[in-house]
This record gives C-alpha cells, sequence and structure tokens, in this order.
C-alpha cells in the first residue's frame, strides 16, 4: 500500500492537496447522554439526537483536536479533547485519505470528489473509544457523516 504520510507540522497546517483535518459526526440520543453526563441535556424526553463532533485540524504541533457535543437547539459544549496527535496517510491512487489518534480515534473515508469549502464524504470506517470515555452505556453510536475540512 503506497501513499503519503504526513504526521510533521511542514505542510504549513495541511495534510495535502488542501486537506486541513476531518470532523467525525455521531448520532447520540438524549436519554444516553443525560444518564452518562447529568445537567448537560436539559430535556432528556426531545427524540431530536445530539451530535457528538470530534474535529482533527492540522498536522503535528500545529495540530489540535476539538470535541463537543452540539445540537440545532444551541447546545455547544466543549468536552475534554484527546490526549495524542493524529497521524494522516492519504492514498490518492485510491482515494482514500486516514486520520489516527492511537487509542482515541481511527477514521478513514473517501477523498471528496469536488473541493468546495467543507464538503461531507463518505466514510469507509469510523471508531472511538469516545462513547466509554464520556459514560455512555455500551453498544454502538452510529456515526452520521464524515466531513473533510479542506482550503475554501
Amino acid at each position: 500500500m503506497t501513499g503519503l504520510r504526513a504526521d510533521s507540522a511542514s505542510c504549513n497546517g495541511r495534510i495535502d492537496h488542501g486537506l486541513r483535518g476531518v470532523r467525525v459526526v455521531w448520532l447520540v440520543g438524549r436519554r444516553a447522554l443525560a444518564a452518562a453526563m447529568p445537567g448537560v441535556i436539559e430535556d432528556p424526553s426531545d427524540p431530536r439526537p445530539v451530535e457528538l463532533v470530534v474535529e482533527l485540524s492540522g498536522l503535528g504541533e500545529s495540530g489540535s483536536i476539538d470535541v463537543r457535543l452540539r445540537d440545532d437547539s444551541g447546545l455547544d459544549r466543549e468536552l475534554p479533547a484527546f490526549d495524542g496527535r493524529a497521524s494522516w496517510r492519504l492514498e490518492g491512487e485510491r482515494g482514500l485519505a486516514h486520520a489516527d489518534v492511537p487509542g482515541e480515534l481511527s477514521v478513514s473515508f473517501r477523498w471528496p470528489s469536488e473541493v468546495n469549502g467543507r464538503t461531507v464524504v463518505p466514510h469507509l470506517y469510523a471508531s472511538s473509544a469516545l462513547p466509554e470515555r464520556l459514560g455512555l452505556l455500551g453498544g454502538r453510536y452510529r456515526v452520521d457523516r464524515v466531513e473533510a475540512i479542506v482550503d475554501g
């Protein structure tokens, strides 16, 4: 398997081809969040899910990891971020990108066919210890979408 490995800060915050990072969004039920994080969710009976968002931006020392809960009613709460840094691998000939924060998050996604700001892209795989770390009960949490963060 060939590809570009990007795990240093030598690209001015860019991974390659304008890619600046990735955002992974899970949908989580309000009742599950209310049980795990008392006081965060105002109305657990509301059927609308909450987004659990992880954003990996940049590379190496200049890279950042942002974790938050948000919804369309105004919830936007920052959560403790992961320890560590993201490493990146691009497989241009296959149109794939991979990001990994060891022990915390791994995501693989198809390169967007058209670059126009923040583009929703097909994801192939996403796995994280985050739901368990937040105290959510065991089970699977569906990834709603993966967004490539690209040069505009």
